[in-house]
């Protein structure tokens, strides 16, 4: 692994103090996601990580930025490195070869949410299926009668899927894995019990990290 990604990942051990690939590329995930706007998954983290593949040069300008540097250049002349020219052709002929792993993901999402929405429409027209609705901070069951925001009735998300408020006191992981999701808009968190899609705005929800808990809860 080059001395830049060592480093990437060295702050990230050191500020997240956790012990685990897993948790150092899940910080720097939200990091990027939160300050930079930018989606970075943990597996593609992993994978530069392992040696698997490597960063293009946009990719670099950003992790570049969370160690505390303007771009991927700034870091260069600041370390007194060379080899810019390099990594400018690297990253060209990667181009090609590396799968936009984020626009997959969303692109996946998305059609789940279409699926969903159509077969509620079945439902609607047939008779055949239950649906429900988002009410405030929960689910609840109603007739198919094509209402806004009607669709096809999930027992798990009935049952499990509701909007919570959270604290420096709640429990957010057992066993290591976290047991709360949020979605973030106008810089503004909103915390869920379970996985799944925001019902006020149609986006993914994100598992809650210690980046985020450090930042924006223990810090209010």
């Amino acid at each position: 692994m080059e001395q830049f990604l060592q480093d990437v990942f060295n702050k990230a051990k050191k500020e997240s103090r956790e012990s685990s690939l897993r948790k150092w590329a899940e910080y720097i995930a939200d990091y990027l996601s939160d300050e930079a706007k930018y989606p970075l998954s943990v597996k593609t983290l992993e994978r530069y990580y392992n040696g698997d593949t490597l960063p293009n040069m946009e990719k670099k300008n950003k992790l570049a930025m969370f160690l505390g540097y303007k771009d991927y250049k700034d870091y260069l002349r600041a370390n007194g490195e060379s080899g810019l020219k390099n990594d400018e052709e690297e990253s060209i002929s990667l181009k090609k070869l590396n799968f936009n792993q984020e626009n997959y993901i969303v692109v996946v999402a998305c059609v789940l949410f279409i699926l969903i929405l159509v077969a509620g429409y079945i439902g609607y027209t047939t008779g055949t299926v239950d649906c429900m609705i988002w009410k405030e901070d929960h689910y609840e069951v109603t007739n198919c009668e094509g209402k806004p925001g009607e669709t096809e009735k999930v027992p798990y998300l009935i049952e499990n899927f509701r909007q919570i408020n959270v604290s420096d006191t709640t429990t957010f992981f057992r066993n290591g894995k976290p047991v709360v999701w949020y979605d973030k808009q106008n810089n503004e968190l909103y915390f869920f019990s379970a996985p799944g899609i925001n019902p006020e705005t149609g986006k993914t929800l994100k598992e809650i990290s210690h980046y985020m808990i450090e930042k924006y809860i223990k810090r209010n």
